[in-house]
């Protein structure tokens, strides 16, 4: 299966078979381009911690004209009890990024909401991304996201599509940044939020969550994915297939 367009070209067998032989060949952009600096790494549970490296906390949007992208940056001057001064287009959250990214040398944090793998059956269909819950002895696999009322949100529907794209955009810019560090990647995972309370109706009030969360260690659940596709291997930017942990935050 071949998967090409103007950001990346990856040649993968089948998306079922994830472990790809090693001569498979990844090219990142285009060959003219200077390879980047920037080191791609799927965040750790160890590394979860405000201590580990300055944190960059991002909902995600992709709307042409609507500030949709709540955006936290490190030591933010911005008075963290207005969200709404957390409020950016798609292109100032980009621009604000690759700035901050590109001014620090010590390792960034980077927690992103939206999917950051991807998972399919065994007839390469898209299917719902799963991790092992064990219990009693034995070891289960479940889906994320799907909650106990049945209600789903995965990856490859609607807005979950549409925020992977915009991530995979974000990252492509980043990569492009001429300096050495690393850019630690977590997904934060805040579906089936309560539709009353401070946290759940903004963009910028879910970032302020998100750093809360990280600064309390304070979180509902750390979920490993298996059998995933991380879009940092479909991207060519890390040669694993190590998938970015997804954290559910305890305030939703």
């Amino acid at each position: 299966m071949a998967i090409c367009d103007s950001f990346f070209s990856i040649e993968v067998a089948s998306f079922s078979n994830i472990a790809a032989p090693k001569s498979r060949k990844c090219h990142y952009f285009n060959k003219d381009l200077l390879m980047p600096k920037i080191e791609f790494l799927p965040g750790r549970k160890d590394e979860l911690n405000w201590d580990s490296g300055d944190w960059i906390f991002l909902d995600v949007g992709f709307s042409a004209t609507r500030k949709t992208c709540g955006l936290l940056l490190p030591h933010s001057e911005t008075d963290l009890a207005n969200p709404s001064e957390l409020l950016f287009t798609y292109g100032e959250m980009c621009k604000k990024v690759v700035s901050t990214i590109r001014e620090r040398k010590s390792p960034i944090n980077l927690m992103i909401e939206a999917p950051l793998s991807m998972s399919f059956d065994e007839r390469d269909n898209p299917t719902g991304r799963k991790y092992l819950v064990k219990k009693n002895g034995n070891t289960t696999e479940i889906c994320f996201e799907l909650n106990k009322d049945r209600k789903h949100r995965y990856w490859n529907e609607g807005a979950g599509c549409c925020v992977m794209t915009a991530s995979m955009v974000l990252l492509k810019k980043i990569a492009t940044i001429n300096v050495s560090t690393s850019v630690r990647i977590f997904e934060a995972f805040i579906s089936f939020k309560k539709r009353s309370g401070l946290h759940s109706t903004s963009h910028g009030s879910e970032v302020l969550a998100l750093r809360k969360c990280v600064e309390d260690n304070s979180f509902a659940e750390l979920i490993e994915p298996v059998k995933c596709i991380s879009i940092l291997k479909l991207m060519g930017v890390n040669d694993e297939n190590r998938v970015p942990l997804v954290i559910k935050p305890s305030f939703f």
